[in-house]
């Protein structure tokens, strides 16, 4: 093993041996636990209202699909990517650890952004107000 080498794996295997630790504290202070279950697997959480609730503006089958299938398949894979990770540091494979971290990224992303979504929904009109306005 060359020194460049040494160095990325080194580097690979510090940043994972971290990540437990400093992703769990950040996750925990910044409110997002609740993307997690007890055993640090990402959940899809119940929405805080009925899938008919934005009607008329967005329906309820819209709704259900959005929810179920796309933010829910986004859950399901950030799970299945971030086994592959440690799958992958554990065999010591950086391509494949590589692969997966792109794909964990993407799909743990929209699972965050889908949460924020989902939160910031109304169905109460709300008219804009200063420079939105003009």
């Amino acid at each position: 093993m060359d020194r460049r080498e040494f160095l990325k794996t080194g580097t690979v295997i510090g940043v994972a041996t971290a990540l437990d630790s400093v992703f769990a504290k950040g996750v925990i202070e910044s409110g997002l636990d609740r993307l997690v279950d007890e055993k640090g697997n990402f959940v899809l959480q119940p929405l805080p209202y009925p899938t008919d609730f934005l009607e008329p503006v967005i329906d309820e089958e819209t709704v259900y699909l959005h929810y179920t299938y796309h933010h829910g398949g986004a859950v399901k894979k950030a799970n299945k990517d971030l086994q592959m990770i440690k799958k992958a540091l554990k065999e010591g494979n950086l391509s494949e650890v590589d692969y997966w971290t792109k794909r964990f990224e993407y799909h743990f992303s929209s699972h965050v952004l889908h949460t924020i979504y989902w939160t910031n929904l109304t169905n109460k009109k709300i008219e804009p107000k200063g420079e939105l306005k003009r």
